[in-house]
């Protein structure tokens, strides 16, 4: 098996790396989530990503995936998120490799760290590869997918454009892909209003609907979309934020939870609504309400307490044996210490504490059955196992 790249790819490399030089003096660093930084010096950086997946595409021989996004940046800023076939973000052993491709200074650097790539993770040069890729509503994102679209076919890679995408659903139709299983964008929302309707199933309307933040981003098409499917079940979202201001400016997710006050559109909702919002590419999630004056914050401590409820609930509904479900909720040093102590002592469940990052919090969270995590911002998610699914197929075959 030949881990030398060829001629063919050599020459792709050269014509395409000079469309994107890297600016002097600019060395990015991959962090927590990616590389981010002003949108004007990252198309080379971009450029990189897309060969890298490329890379680890063959590697692995699943698709891999780029979003283009900065999260909850102001709007001049943008990066790149890089995910695994499995639908979760790059693994960390190849950070450092996307590092050392992101500061090559020239094409014979560049080509050297791809080969070392090559070479160290055994990758076979004439593998296939193919990468989906998707970008938030940003003004420069167009121009930066085109990058990374260019840095998967110079290696020979197929770019999959997936358009304009929440980095969630970006997340699941990857993860979809590779199992095998539909993954076009209408399958997501089926699916997500089909999940919410077996929850709620036999439960009373709550009565009041919800008023969404979009920060301005991307979530805005597609929480109306959603809110769509969502009505037949009686449950009624309403957008706001949808992109007349600036993203991310005085409103979305990190401004919520960090200034502690109520979106600049909100003057007129009534007190004690519902809210939530979300931040630049749909991947935080907090809920706030104003009451009397007074504004109050449901974040990601308070959400990761309501989730393992809900679940401690359902698993006693199922009757299964207890001991043999190992359910965790993994937090940071940062977390609120009221909801560890009610978790641990109220709960009974294992609380895990990782460094501060999404990406430490997940890794420790697929150690468990159910694995629930939520960092204060509003990154997190719950994570069943695949053993405990199949278990829980079994039961409702059974029943």
């Amino acid at each position: 098996m030949a881990h030398n790249l060829n001629s063919t790819q050599l020459h792709k490399l050269c014509l395409a790396h000079t469309q994107y030089p890297k600016p002097t003096g600019f060395n990015p660093s991959y962090g927590t989530a990616g590389f981010r930084s002003l949108a004007e010096r990252l198309p080379c950086t971009v450029y990189r990503c897309g060969l890298l997946m490329a890379a680890r595409s063959m590697a692995v021989g699943g698709t891999t995936g780029v979003v283009v996004t900065a999260s909850h940046n102001p709007a001049q800023d943008n990066g790149v998120k890089l995910v695994e076939p499995s639908g979760y973000m790059l693994q960390q052993t190849w950070e450092a490799h996307a590092n050392r491709l992101a500061q090559c200074d020239d094409d014979a650097s560049l080509q050297s760290c791809l080969q070392d790539i090559f070479t160290s993770e055994a990758i076979a040069a004439g593998a296939p590869a193919r990468v989906l890729l998707a970008c938030d509503s940003r003004p420069s994102s167009p121009a930066l997918l085109a990058a990374a679209a260019a840095g998967v076919q110079a290696l020979g890679g197929v770019a999959v454009d997936c358009g304009l995408l929440t980095t969630p659903q970006l997340h699941w139709q990857l993860r979809r892909l590779n199992q095998g299983l539909p993954w076009a964008l209408e399958y997501y929302f089926t699916t997500m209003a089909g999940a919410y309707q077996q929850l709620v199933a036999g439960t009373q309307p709550l009565g009041q609907g919800l008023i969404v933040d979009c920060a301005n981003g991307i979530g805005a098409t597609h929480l109306q979309t959603l809110s769509q499917h969502l009505q037949q079940s009686g449950f009624v979202m309403t957008a706001k934020c949808t992109g007349d201001g600036i993203l991310n400016s005085s409103c979305g997710a990190d401004f919520i939870q960090k200034e502690r006050q109520m979106p600049h559109t909100f003057d007129q909702v009534p007190q004690g609504s519902r809210c939530a919002s979300l931040d630049g590419d749909a991947d935080r999630l907090v809920y706030f309400t104003q009451q009397d004056g007074t504004f109050q914050l449901f974040d990601g401590d308070k959400i990761a307490v309501l989730a393992a409820l809900l679940v401690r609930d359902i698993l006693n509904d199922l009757q299964l044996p207890a001991e043999s479900i190992k359910v965790g909720i993994v937090q940071t040093a940062y977390a609120n210490g009221a909801s560890t102590a009610f978790m641990r002592n109220n709960l009974s469940i294992e609380v895990a504490v990782t460094p501060t990052g999404v990406k430490y919090l997940h890794e420790e969270a697929v150690n468990f059955d159910i694995g629930i995590y939520f960092e204060a911002n509003g990154h997190g998610t719950v994570l069943f196992s695949d053993s405990l699914l199949d278990r829980l197929r079994e039961v409702r075959y059974n029943t």
